[in-house]
């Protein structure tokens, strides 16, 4: 779930101080509170062998998976509880922690193209006009490094 708000192409890692404190207050508290899973009910067989069944009825969050356990105050940090997470999981109802998700990821995404764009621009004015490839280089690998051939010069 985690690389599917962002596709699954390659992240450059300048972005990362973007996308981690959206992950940490968007898409965790999402997942955790508001995105059921399914948890499997393993059989063992007269063979030993383990069988797995996803239920239904054993659809539930992380959370709810959590508090189904037994003695899961030992599981939480000493600092965090119950009542706490609690808050956490109902101050949004599953509909509006997806629209969130939504509008913030928007945001997010918005802010990395608008940068990208920008740095784009600036160097277009750097490449001859006919040097088809810069710009190819410039639109599909932002990373690389940008290098003018030694008889182009910034004319513009």
């Amino acid at each position: 779930m985690i690389r599917k708000p962002f596709g699954y192409a390659h992240i450059p890692q300048r972005w990362a101080s973007l996308i981690n404190p959206f992950n940490h207050e968007t898409v965790f508290p999402y997942i955790n509170f508001h995105r059921p899973c399914f948890f499997p009910r393993t059989i063992t067989d007269s063979k030993s062998k383990d069988k797995k069944f996803y239920l239904y009825n054993c659809m539930m969050t992380p959370y709810d998976k959590l508090k189904s356990l037994e003695n899961t105050k030992t599981y939480l940090k000493l600092d965090i509880k119950f009542e706490v997470l609690d808050t956490m999981a109902i101050s949004q109802t599953d509909d509006q922690a997806a629209e969130q998700l939504q509008k913030e990821r928007c945001k997010l995404f918005k802010t990395i193209n608008e940068t990208r764009l920008k740095k784009l621009l600036s160097y277009r004015d750097l490449a001859h006009p006919s040097d088809s490839f810069f710009y190819w280089k410039m639109l599909f690998h932002p990373d690389s490094a940008i290098t003018l051939p030694a008889n182009r010069m910034a004319i513009y």
